[in-house]
């Protein structure tokens, strides 16, 4: 990790600094809190949670055996030993959590953090403490009761539609993909009938660290959490401690008395719980949305000669979603507020919208914008996200080539899945349909890496069929397929996420017929190939009627995805 470098400054000096440096942004940002809000928590009829399950030692092995190998220096044994030891130390571990759950006090030592300051984005000036945010590591036996209570509250919340449709961050099945997915498949839609569409992102400044415990306990109340419950959840906010590590060097301990902490496991549950009365007031503006933890999409559709209605909603909504926030004891940061307009090229008058007024601020409409890590441009091409993935790829390819000569065929895989292929994988659903031209550079990136694993020259007569046929490694178009057709499997028989599943709509042909019972989907019709052809309601659906149908009856996603990839290696 890269960290400021100041001459004769010591590594205590330099966590002091930290320390200082995150305490005094938490504390500027809360001094604008509004007085505490009238309460806009929705009442959840018929919630009640006021009684936490008691963890069996199977419950506890079965949390720990799935949880990363990672280790605290809080911890007294690395986790590494405690999983080996597991059906040893699981009633142990258990009767700690059923005391704690039955005392309603997560104690003192699980609630002392230590804090690491982790670059925002990797290339930002390293020599800027702006750039970083505390991530807060906590023993693992925290943790664990943390992952049980989460469990079971993350439940409650789902059972209960706590959470808006549109929140993707932290759930099951949701990801910042899927929510990638649905945007895109909205754009591409708007576009497809020959209309434009005004995206605007908001960016939060130090969300999780400036959430008001007053304001998080009484929502928590109003979703129907009480009694036991809310009374351990009280005693998990309460007096947490935590020192600022940088090196060897660790700052003085103090008091977080705001916020949820980064890097817990309950902190982002309650976050998205904290922010989710956000998604009704977004609602009465009619306006499109999307959450994603603490980055907010807002989009609008329009005609393209005539914005003016479309972006007086917009700037209205945003108005009153940074009052929300203000009175939330949240800030938005209209310094990295971000605006585009996406439209067709073949517009013969495109739209004037230039810029937009984001809280008294002009912000400049962009070619193109990063949402989420995906780069979104104005006529939605991929040009740009193609090109990063590319010169991304190609930089990380040609280190690993240097040292290809030391290190074994396994661990070029890992560094290869880790750093490129991960990469040409990150919203590759969005990709259905771009140009063969793109296709092929991204083809060309997979196909160095092959060389890369395989030790082989460029100039050898190798088919490169062959050679991905031999790592398993499906072409990038086939890899594009097969995210598609898993999100519409989960789609269908999970309803997750519910976003995604409310797009697709089963085949029902209008009289008997031998495939009325094959699971087929309605492909819409569309006016425009390049933009309607891509969108999920009709890529997904295209690609999923050409199964046979004995894999689209399987429902176990495990099984659908060996026997997807068997077909698509076959085809």
């Amino acid at each position: 990790m890269t960290l400021p470098e100041v001459a004769d400054e010591s590594p205590s000096a330099l966590a002091t600094r930290f320390q200082r440096y995150f305490k005094d942004k938490t504390e500027v940002l809360c001094q604008n809190r509004s007085p505490l809000p009238a309460d806009d928590t929705p009442t959840v009829v018929g919630a009640h949670f006021d009684v936490f399950e008691h963890a069996s030692p199977s419950d506890v092995k079965k949390i720990v055996l799935a949880s990363a190998t990672k280790s605290c220096e809080l911890d007294p044994l690395p986790t590494s030993i405690v999983k080996q030891h597991i059906d040893a130390l699981s009633p142990l571990l258990a009767r700690i959590i059923n005391a704690s759950l039955a005392t309603t006090v997560f104690p003192a030592p699980m609630k002392h953090a230590v804090v690491v300051p982790i670059l925002k984005k990797g290339g930002s000036d390293a020599n800027a403490l702006t750039n970083y945010r505390p991530i807060s590591n906590i023993t693992f036996v925290a943790k664990t009761t943390e992952r049980f209570v989460a469990q079971q509250v993350q439940h409650f919340m789902e059972e209960n539609g706590i959470y808006g449709i549109y929140q993707s961050a932290y759930r099951a099945h949701h990801s910042a993909e899927t929510a990638l997915v649905r945007i895109h498949n909205d754009i591409a839609h708007s576009i497809d009938n020959r209309q434009s569409v005004h995206l605007v992102l908001l960016d939060l400044s130090a969300a999780f660290d400036t959430i008001d415990h007053t304001i998080l306990l009484r929502r928590l109340s109003g979703y129907g959490l009480s009694g036991d419950v809310l009374a351990w959840l009280t005693s998990y906010l309460c007096d947490r401690t935590y020192v600022v590590r940088v090196k060897s060097g660790v700052s003085e301990s103090d008091i977080i008395t705001t916020g949820v902490p980064q890097g817990t496991v309950l902190g982002p549950l309650l976050f998205n719980a904290y922010i989710a009365p956000l998604t009704t007031l977004l609602q009465k503006h009619n306006i499109r949305h999307h959450l994603y933890a603490d980055d907010t999409q807002l989009y609008i559709t329009f005609p393209p000669t005539d914005h003016t209605q479309a972006l007086a909603r917009m700037e209205a909504c945003v108005q009153d979603a940074k009052a929300w926030l203000c009175d939330n004891g949240l800030v938005m940061n209209n310094n990295k507020s971000q605006a585009i307009v996406i439209h067709s090229s073949s517009l013969r008058t495109p739209t004037s919208l230039t810029r937009v007024n984001i809280c008294g601020q002009l912000v400049e409409t962009s070619p193109v914008i990063r949402d989420l890590g995906f780069n979104v441009d104005a006529n939605l091409t991929m040009t740009s996200q193609v090109a990063n993935v590319c010169r991304s790829a190609y930089y990380h390819l040609s280190r690993i080539a240097k040292i290809r000569d030391s290190i074994s065929t396994t661990v070029c895989k890992s560094l290869i899945h880790g750093l490129v292929t991960s990469r040409l994988d990150y919203g590759n659903a969005i990709l259905h349909g771009i140009s063969d031209r793109h296709m092929h550079r991204l083809e060309m990136v997979q196909r160095s890496a092959a060389r890369i694993v395989r030790q082989i020259r460029r100039g050898d007569r190798q088919s490169m069929t062959t050679i991905l046929r031999q790592l398993h490694w499906l072409p990038v178009r086939k890899r594009i397929d097969f995210k598609l057709l898993v999100l519409v499997h989960r789609a269908i028989y999970n309803g997750t996420p519910e976003y995604l599943a409310a797009l697709l709509r089963r085949h029902t042909p209008p009289r008997s017929l031998r495939s009325a019972g094959g699971l087929l989907l309605e492909v819409p019709r569309v006016n425009l190939e390049r933009f309607g052809r891509r969108a999920f309601a009709c890529a997904g659906p295209t690609l999923w009627n050409k199964l046979p149908r004995n894999i689209r009856e399987n429902s176990n996603i495990t099984q659908f995805k060996k026997q997807l990839k068997t077909l698509l290696f076959s085809t």
